[in-house]
């Protein structure tokens, strides 16, 4: 009897590992290929029997919506309640829906309020990703191999951007059959940009940006030699196609937010790291720009003019008037301001200065958080501040209490990208994109791990003494 008593406890007290966690099931399965393919949210899988932009079903929504099936159904089926818990127990997910319902207050002082639902709902959307992959990534071995998928991914890009820099002409110009961005991407004297496989430069330039700090993560932890060369080739494209694109705030962030994850980082040689990567990557743009000098970016750097009005100075004036604009907006309706996706209507109002200096039609203010102001008021500003502001610090304390080298490079990683996102948030319009909430969601799913990882340190800790003491007892009713 004594024996099964302290049997008992010790099979309470002490941890036991779940198999189910440490086999790949179909909810990984769908998430990894859901973050590889995000590249292909253009192509339309069933359509009006053509290849279409956002319309459809595309293949992108389809694998997120059979993930969130999968989840709820086992949810459900294992009665867990971890998807609830983890939207009103954590400050990331309630500071999420708290932006998602300053938005929807803002659309009632909107005209007609249904041009805003579109806008709504892809956020709430965003906010459904993020829980989807808190939810799925519950080890380290899940969370890495959905990285890996983020990251890996840029290798669509890399296919579209080479092609467009041999061809001049738009990856995505011969497959969507509609005019706009994808026509052609010429822009002043022949010269052009590349957006790969979307539809501008600064979206391609940002998203390589949220992936870079990923990328350094999985390449200063790769262990065979094959899997470290292959991802240095793709890092040193990425740096080339960054710069390819001509986006002169994405490509000094590129270059600091290096510096910034091998000085933060714990990777040995660093010096040697980076002057390796640096001079590799200005001999490649030098050999770029001799062989393709219809690529913007040399003229961009340089500040070159074309005919008449340069293409920079035209791009100075029309942010910082859409900047003056956007801050007017938001002094004059501070409370809610002028209403969620209303700055390209509401603009000729308020405008006072000379209308060449902007674009028309309907476009988003290239500072986010002035734009927020704008539309959203002080209550929207306020709280995408203090999201991203609870995200970075959640970064922080991942690197502080990080056991092991591998945790510390990728909370490094996630601060580079996360940073980096933050800034470019200063010069394009990006929030309505997918790839900023998902380095959130890994953040959130980084910071959930390791929370469980600790508590079952101290849980296998305080049963150490009651180890020893069966041992004794075992030994005194031996003997």
């Amino acid at each position: 009897m004594f024996r099964a008593l302290v049997a008992r406890r010790v099979a309470v007290n002490v941890p036991v590992t779940d198999p189910y966690e440490y086999r790949i099931h179909i909810e990984h399965v769908l998430l990894f290929l859901a973050l590889f393919t995000i590249p292909l949210e253009y192509f339309v899988s069933i359509g009006r029997g053509e290849m279409i932009y956002e319309e459809g079903i595309t293949f992108d929504r389809v694998l997120w919506y059979l993930l969130l099936a999968v989840c709820i159904w086992k949810s459900l089926w294992l009665k867990d309640s971890r998807l609830i818990r983890l939207t009103f127990s954590r400050s990331v997910p309630l500071l999420i829906l708290a932006f998602i319902l300053c938005m929807a207050v803002s659309a009632l002082v909107v005209r007609y309020p249904s041009s805003t639902i579109t806008t709504i709902m892809t956020y709430m959307i965003h906010f459904l990703r993020y829980l989807l992959v808190v939810y799925v990534c519950r080890d380290r071995r899940i969370l890495r191999l959905c990285i890996i998928g983020f990251v890996t991914n840029i290798v669509f890009h890399v296919g579209g951007g080479f092609y467009e820099i041999v061809s001049g002409k738009p990856a995505l110009g011969e497959i969507i059959k509609q005019s706009g961005p994808w026509g052609n991407l010429l822009t002043v004297k022949g010269q052009f940009r590349i957006q790969g496989l979307t539809s501008n430069p600064n979206y391609l330039a940002t998203d390589l940006i949220l992936q870079l700090g990923l990328l350094l993560y999985l390449l200063f932890t790769v262990r065979l030699p094959k899997w470290r060369i292959a991802l240095a080739a793709l890092l040193l494209l990425t740096i080339v196609l960054i710069f390819a694109t001509a986006t002169r705030a994405a490509s000094v962030i590129a270059v600091f937010g290096f510096m910034i994850f091998i000085i933060v980082a714990p990777v040995r040689r660093k010096r040697f790291v980076f002057a390796f990567m640096a001079s590799f990557t200005f001999l490649c743009l030098i050999i770029l720009s001799l062989l393709k000098p219809e690529l913007l970016f040399l003229d961009r750097f340089l500040n070159k003019e074309g005919g008449g009005v340069s293409a920079n100075e035209i791009g100075k004036g029309a942010r910082a008037n859409m900047l003056r604009i956007s801050l007017k907006m938001g002094i004059e309706h501070p409370f809610l301001g002028v209403g969620i996706k209303q700055y390209g209507s509401q603009q000729r109002y308020f405008r006072n200065l000379d209308s060449s200096w902007l674009p028309a039609g309907d476009i988003r203010p290239h500072n986010v958080y002035a734009g927020t102001f704008a539309e959203m008021g002080v209550p929207g500003l306020t709280v995408l501040l203090l999201l991203h502001l609870a995200v970075a610090v959640q970064i922080i304390a991942c690197f502080r209490s990080a056991p092991d080298q591998e945790a510390r490079l990728l909370a490094a990683g996630l601060l580079v990208s996360f940073l980096g996102y933050m800034m470019c948030c200063n010069f394009y319009p990006t929030t309505f994109r997918k790839h900023g909430w998902l380095v959130m969601a890994f953040a959130g799913a980084l910071a959930e791990v390791l929370r469980k990882e600790h508590r079952l340190q101290q849980i296998d800790t305080a049963s150490e003494p009651m180890r020893a003491g069966v041992h004794v007892a075992k030994k005194s009713i031996g003997s």
